[in-house]
């Protein structure tokens, strides 16, 4: 079992402003309103790893489950 702790953060306004122009453009298109997803910030390779309920490889800084998109924090591997 594992726990994490999760805070909020201040959205970076470029990726802020990016994520509700695509949301405007997809809705506008497809005529839908559509929920934007949560985006997590994972601090650590190991907190990945449980998370994804398996060692992952050094390549592997993302993945998507439902309405919930997990990024390994770039300060991890950069």
């Amino acid at each position: 079992m594992a726990f994490f702790k999760i805070s909020t953060i201040k959205q970076p306004e470029k990726l802020a402003d990016t994520i509700k122009k695509v949301n405007k453009e997809l809705s506008d298109f497809f005529n839908l309103d559509l929920n934007l997803p949560s985006v997590f910030l994972i601090q650590s390779r190991k907190q990945f790893d449980e998370l994804r309920q398996a060692k992952t490889e050094e390549w592997m800084v993302g993945f998507a489950e439902g309405m919930n998109i997990f990024i390994l924090d770039p300060s991890v591997y950069t």
